[in-house]
């Protein structure tokens, strides 16, 4: 049964920005179309992150078109036929139609072409290669509105070949159902997944770990991850057993709290069973040092105890900063407590309630009161910041200085004796 195709209706899509880039092409003996995510994401609707066009235009033409019309273009990548066009200060990625002539796997050799189907028809999946005019027209040469509609995630033509075209839509294979489709997946594009699985292995780190982070924030990962799992995909990629357990007691913690989901926490909690996993997959994923230390939490002993006095509370959150909240969800999951423990909750809470104040001393305060400039500074600094912790932060700069004095006169005295 046919689907009725509507025409799109966003305010991106009358916004002024769009409109000149419509009367760009509209001078021109050339057509353009929105493509891909921007289309897809404006019927389901989803956010818009890029605007992605399509056109029948040389590179070379779409550069002096925007040219002439006055606005920023970059010759981002004219090999492959794509021109970043800035108008208004929104990005407008222009590529041209293309084929894939050969390709690896990785990389493609392409020629351009005037043919809409055949540009449709190198695209991964029916879903984004979907077109949409200036007007909001739709244009589906392969049958994709359908697949959106359902929800169902399907790869264009042979899902082989489309694989071996890049391995990594293996993963974007899972992540598009986590993030865009419902009910089981498509048979014949997860047969050919897992069939041609061994393909990973010759995608860099970043392509896999960027992937593979967007997947564990979608709606759907917990039912993908279960399915990932069961036909062996997970421990090729990362070199670790899945504690999907773990995993699905975070998300229902995180509704519990309305808290956001954030990728590095659940990759945590996913994979973090002892310490030094998390070399693991900063190697496998290629985690910056900052993600690596937030993975690195779930493989330490629980910080935090629901029976912590206010005093051991602030100081917690003093020490840990923006890791605080992240901590309190740790040592909840591990303490086994029901999900809307009040104890937990309060402490969860301590952050909007009150928030730790600086160490009102600097070492040019310390030398601006008569000390020496040297490692004693730093020592003493170290001494009156415990003074202050332990008086649960009530000690003021005043009072503070005047322990620095004394601290120095006893120093100096030591010294002489």
């Amino acid at each position: 049964m046919s689907v009725s195709i509507p025409k799109i209706s966003a305010p991106w899509l009358t916004s002024s920005s769009s409109r000149l880039l419509a009367q760009m092409f509209a001078h021109s003996a050339y057509t353009a179309r929105f493509v891909g995510g921007v289309v897809r994401n404006a019927l389901l609707g989803e956010i818009i992150n890029d605007f992605d066009v399509a056109t029948d235009a040389p590179p070379e033409q779409v550069m002096e078109l925007a040219q002439k019309a006055g606005f920023k273009a970059i010759g981002t990548g004219l090999a492959h036929g794509t021109v970043t066009i800035i108008i208004e200060k929104v990005v407008f990625e222009i590529t041209t139609l293309r084929v894939d002539l050969q390709t690896d796997g990785r990389h493609a050799q392409i020629a351009f072409t005037d043919d809409w189907r055949k540009d449709a028809a190198r695209r991964d999946f029916t879903m984004n290669a979907l077109y949409a005019d200036f007007d909001g027209m739709m244009f589906d040469p392969l049958g994709g509105y359908e697949d959106l509609v359902a929800r169902r995630v399907r790869f264009i033509g042979c899902a082989k070949d489309r694989i071996i075209e890049d391995y990594l839509r293996i993963l974007r294979f899972f992540r598009f159902n986590a993030q865009y489709g419902d009910g089981p997946l498509d048979e014949p594009g997860l047969s050919a997944c897992v069939r041609l699985q061994a393909g990973l292995s010759g995608l860099s780190a970043e392509r896999i770990g960027a992937e593979f982070l967007r997947l564990l924030v979608a709606k759907n990962a917990a039912p993908v991850l279960k399915v990932m799992f069961a036909h062996g995909l997970i421990l090729p990629l990362t070199g670790l057993v899945p504690l999907l357990h773990r995993f699905l007691n975070l998300l229902e913690l995180e509704h519990a709290l309305d808290r956001s989901p954030d990728a590095i926490e659940r990759l945590g909690a996913l994979f973090m069973l002892a310490p030094g996993n998390e070399n693991r997959l900063a190697a496998r994923l290629r985690l910056s040092n900052r993600q690596k230390y937030s993975v690195q939490l779930w493989g330490r002993a629980a910080v935090l105890h629901r029976k912590m006095s206010k005093t051991e509370a602030r100081l917690a959150l003093y020490k840990l900063g923006e890791h605080y909240q992240m901590s309190v969800v740790i040592s909840w999951l591990r303490s086994g407590d029901a999900r809307m423990n009040i104890q937990w909750r309060k402490l969860y809470d301590l952050p909007s309630d009150w928030q730790p104040p600086r160490f009102p001393l600097k070492g040019e305060d310390l030398v601006a009161s008569g000390m020496t400039p040297g490692s004693v500074i730093g020592q003493t600094l170290r001494s009156l910041e415990k003074d202050w912790l332990v008086s649960d932060f009530r000690l003021d700069r005043e009072e503070l200085l005047k322990r620095a004095v004394k601290e120095g006169k006893s120093d100096t005295k030591s010294h002489k004796s």
